[in-house]
This record gives C-alpha cells, sequence and structure tokens, in this order.
C-alpha cells in the first residue's frame, strides 16, 4: 500500500488483511465476495476440487487457504486472473463482486460464470492509515458512527441485486415464493375460458 511507504496519507477501500501496522476505520460498507467460474458446469462442483486463482497478498487468497483449498495459485495482479481462466490454468477465480463483474464485461471475457456462493465471506471496505493518522481515523470513525445504518452506500447495480436475492432466497431455505398479478392484463397474464391462467407471466413463471 502506499500508506505503508509513506506515499499517502491514508487508503480508501482496504479489507482488513490482518496487518497489525496500519490503522482501520470503521466499516464505510459490505462488499460482496463472488466467484468467476471458467465455465457453468465448474459452479456445480465440489469448491475444494477446483484450482483457484487470487490477486496475491489479498484477503481472497487469505480466505481460501482458512477454507483448506489444496490447489490455489497466487497471481502477481489481477489482470493476469482472467488470462490463466481463460487458459484453463485455473477454474475459478474469488474476487470481490464489483471487480468481477466490471471484467466479466470486457469484450475479450465472455466465458464462464459469476455466482455469490454461500460458503464466501463478504468483506468490509474501511478507510487505513499508518499509526500517525490515528487521530484522523479517530476522527472518521466519528463520523461514521453517527450515519445511521439506512445511510450507509448501498450497491445500484441490478445484477447484484439479483445475486444478492438469490442468495438470501437460498440462505433462507428455499420458503415457496407467492406471486400476484390481474386476470385480466392480456396478454401478459389471463385467465382463459377454461379458467386456467395463460400469457407470458404464467410461462415465465412456469419455467422458473
Amino acid at each position: 500500500l502506499a500508506v505503508e511507504t509513506k506515499k499517502a496519507d491514508i487508503a480508501v477501500g482496504i479489507f482488513d488483511s490482518g496487518k497489525t501496522d496500519l490503522i482501520l476505520s470503521q466499516p464505510l460498507y459490505t462488499s460482496s465476495t463472488a466467484v468467476w467460474y471458467r465455465n457453468q458446469s465448474l459452479s456445480h462442483w465440489a469448491a475444494e476440487s477446483l484450482t483457484w486463482g487470487c490477486h496475491k497478498g489479498a484477503v481472497y487468497c487469505q480466505q481460501l487457504s482458512k477454507m483448506g483449498f489444496a490447489h490455489i495459485v497466487e497471481l502477481p495482479d489481477f489482470v493476469t486472473l482472467p488470462d490463466y481462466l481463460i487458459q484453463g490454468k485455473i477454474d475459478a477465480v474469488l474476487e470481490s463482486y464489483t471487480t468481477l463483474l466490471t471484467s466479466v464485461k470486457h469484450p475479450m471475457n465472455t466465458l464462464g460464470q459469476v455466482e455469490l456462493p454461500s460458503w464466501a465471506k463478504p468483506q468490509q471496505v474501511r478507510i487505513a492509515a499508518t499509526q500517525d493518522f490515528r487521530a484522523l481515523i479517530d476522527e472518521i470513525d466519528v463520523v461514521l458512527s453517527r450515519q445511521s445504518e439506512t445511510s450507509r452506500l448501498r450497491s445500484a447495480n441490478p445484477y447484484h441485486q439479483v445475486d444478492i436475492a438469490a442468495l438470501n432466497y437460498q440462505n433462507s431455505g428455499m420458503q415457496p415464493i407467492r406471486y400476484s398479478a390481474w386476470n385480466d392484463a392480456y396478454p401478459l397474464f389471463y385467465r382463459n375460458r377454461d379458467g386456467h391462467h395463460g400469457g407470458y407471466l404464467n410461462d415465465l413463471l412456469t419455467l422458473v
């Protein structure tokens, strides 16, 4: 980090990696941890059987190690990870949801699938500084403590919101989801002469 070499006073967007020489603020927000699989079928494999890639020194490498995964490839920068994935040198990448989604949207990186697995631990994003700026971090913490939970930063990305909803649904025990719609919204949703429901929405829910 630039703060460690005195090139910067504070760093924003830091995860707690356990370094004791830095002071961390209270969390700014929670970042979802996601997996980028080389192909869709690998998402059904046992996670410990895959060869994982991660950015060397990042909290995601630590998370993979703590889970006991034996096959972990640590690369010096994130740019190299998609290349290894495309070439088949690794099966999956563990990173922040935002970072993976940005990379997958690149025209050259269209393969595979991004998911939010239930075992991937979310990371709290903070501000970091050296001991020389303890007073500044204390002031930042005072400001953050005054903010209510409803005013915290939240993702406006529709893909992220859908994935979070799917993960919450999965963790809730897959409870039945009930829908309601007007009976006379032809051709979207309607009741036919036999009394059965029809329409695009009915067909979509049947497929789901």
